[in-house]
């Protein structure tokens, strides 16, 4: 992750005040860290008519939903099982007592998600999901609906971070 491409990193004092001052259009906690999608970046894209993909939890992807529906579609990009997801966790050097909170709290999310979202993506492949992610979004931005069960411009999961 770096400064200023992935992230803007602030202090937990900054950050708070940035909520006080409402210069999020959504924030949450995620496993005790703080995240939040500056107000003032997603008014300035939508003017300009960009396409925006953002990565968000279920808390966070509710929130900008509730501010924009008329332009906002919600995309859950999920593991195959839950074994794929401790696998990858694994691999990606998390902790036995991290895989356990994060699968734990991803079995019910996947429900949430199933229920809440208007696509799904079931990430079995890092290539075939990008390209219906692509798919996805050009649908949106053309004010079409793709009739399958994938997609959108807010995801739950960063594809890129996704292992194969």
């Amino acid at each position: 992750e770096k400064e200023g491409i992935d992230y803007y990193f602030i202090s937990q004092k900054e950050f708070e005040k940035k909520i006080k001052k409402k210069e999020f259009a959504e924030w949450a906690e995620v496993y005790d860290n703080c995240y939040g999608t500056s107000a003032k970046f997603l008014k300035e894209s939508v003017s300009k008519n960009k396409k925006i993909v953002l990565s968000l939890d279920q808390q966070g992807a509710l929130q900008i939903k509730k501010k924009y529906p008329k332009i906002t579609s919600l995309i859950a990009i999920l593991p195959p099982s839950l074994e794929d997801l401790r696998k990858r966790l694994k691999k990606r050097g998390e902790t036995q007592k991290e895989i356990k909170k994060r699968t734990s709290v991803s079995s019910r999310e996947i429900k949430f998600f199933k229920e809440k979202y208007d696509y799904k993506i079931v990430n079995k492949d890092l290539d075939d999901s990008l390209e219906r992610l692509k798919e996805i979004i050009n649908s949106a931005t053309n004010n079409t609906r793709i009739k399958t069960d994938s997609t959108a411009v807010i995801a739950w999961q960063s594809l890129t971070s996704m292992k194969r």
